[in-house]
């Protein structure tokens, strides 16, 4: 099958870090520039630029956690062996593994420095770490008879923490979206009047 030679994976690594240092420069260069008070027209565009990091997540989430996952999981469920590393397997460690962290961490970053202490408060923040961290929980086991459903007592456990995780997802993108819809309004009206 597909084998990863220990340097490219430094050269992926050393590539996230490049581009992990460039957003976080960025944000910290560009988060010096803001104004003291942002007119509501600006603070519309902060909350809609917050949806987009958001929306990038949610479609990696939704490549790597349905469409590849899925064919490393019938794959394992056919060649019952877990020392193969498939090619789909690969994409998901090389590239949406660290993806969640960075695309979560920007979105962290570019949240705090301009969203306002109103808006990312605590649950705010709660749900940002939930929804950048639960789907690690999609990808595929290492165990493939965990992918086979039977009622033995880890299968039923690792169903279980894998629904329960995927409801925290959900619910967590959902609560941030929800939020920036209605700080999106809320800055609408305040525009308005």
């Amino acid at each position: 099958m597909f084998r990863l030679e220990e340097s490219e994976i430094i050269l992926i690594v050393v590539a996230y870090l490049v581009l992990a240092s460039i957003v976080f420069f960025k944000i910290i260069s560009s988060a010096k520039q803001l104004t003291v008070q942002p007119t509501a027209t600006e603070q519309i565009q902060r909350h809609i630029k917050f949806i987009v990091w958001i929306s990038v997540l949610i479609v990696f989430v939704f490549v790597s956690g349905g469409f590849l996952a899925h064919q490393d999981t019938a794959w394992h469920q056919i060649a019952r062996s877990g020392n193969e590393l498939m090619l789909a397997r690969v994409a998901i460690y090389a590239i949406f593994y660290p993806a969640y962290l960075i695309i979560g961490g920007g979105a962290w970053l570019y949240a705090s420095s301009r969203l306002g202490a109103k808006v990312f408060d605590g649950k705010f923040k709660f749900a940002l770490v939930c929804a950048t961290l639960a789907p690690f929980m999609f990808l595929p086991s290492q165990d493939p008879d965990v992918m086979t459903l039977s009622s033995e007592l880890h299968n039923v456990l690792f169903r279980s923490s894998y629904w329960a995780m995927m409801f925290i997802w959900i619910t967590s993108t959902g609560y941030i979206v929800a939020r920036q819809g209605l700080a999106i309004i809320e800055q609408m009206k305040r525009a308005g009047s």
